[in-house]
């Protein structure tokens, strides 16, 4: 039990750290990028494009590297190798077919990736639910982070907004950044997307959960 647990808590502080930090950097990548690399801002925008899709790629590269962990900690070290296979086998053709395509060409590379780490992620998860005893919950641990990560990007692209309208172009994305990350700890702890349980296994997680007031 223990150990189903100790997986439990390992996927759901991956999900509630990578998928903030992943479609945050998807929806203001645009943003960043100008903040980044103000001298040449029509290179920037155009990047965009792709980071808005790598953004997302980050999420389910952090899930698969915890998922791969369950499952080798589990005795199933040839799983992740063979979903890595697949995965690398879609890229490959992905990358073929629209990177080919002069409708889309490079732009393709930014969504084959993508398409890529979701297939593994995907097909871990199936192999978690089906080899792993104790497995955790998946409506549990995707549901609230998710729900608060909507509500998140929302605010992001609104503050966003609404701080271009004080500040220059360049700068805004700096409130608009801390303003989400409020937003999403606030709304986290609120609907119980964060337990106890997720804190104490963090370094001095017991004093950080005693300071949030987390049972």
């Amino acid at each position: 039990m223990a150990a189903g647990k100790a997986a439990g808590a390992a996927m759901k502080l991956t999900v509630l750290t990578a998928l903030p930090a992943g479609v945050g950097l998807s929806v203001l990548a645009e943003p960043i990028l100008l903040l980044l690399y103000p001298a040449v801002p029509d290179t920037a925008r155009a990047a965009a494009y792709h980071l808005t899709f790598l953004g997302l790629a980050c999420v389910f590269v952090c899930l698969m590297v915890a998922a791969n962990g369950v499952l080798q900690a589990y005795g199933h070290p040839l799983v992740p190798v063979l979903a890595l296979l697949c995965g690398g086998v879609l890229k490959v053709v992905t990358n073929y077919l629209m990177v080919g395509d002069p409708a889309t060409g490079i732009r393709g590379a930014a969504v084959s990736t993508l398409y890529c780490y979701a297939l593994i992620v995907l097909i871990d998860l199936i192999a978690i639910a089906r080899l792993v005893p104790e497995r955790p919950g998946y409506i549990r641990l995707f549901a609230r982070p998710m729900l608060v990560t909507a509500v998140m990007a929302l605010a992001a692209r609104s503050g966003y907004g609404l701080f271009c309208r004080v500040l220059p172009e360049r700068w805004a994305v700096l409130p608009a950044i801390a303003v989400a990350a409020a937003v999403y700890v606030i709304l986290a702890l609120a609907v119980g997307a964060v337990t106890r349980t997720d804190v104490v296994t963090l370094p001095k997680g017991e004093k950080i959960a005693d300071f949030l007031h987390l049972r």
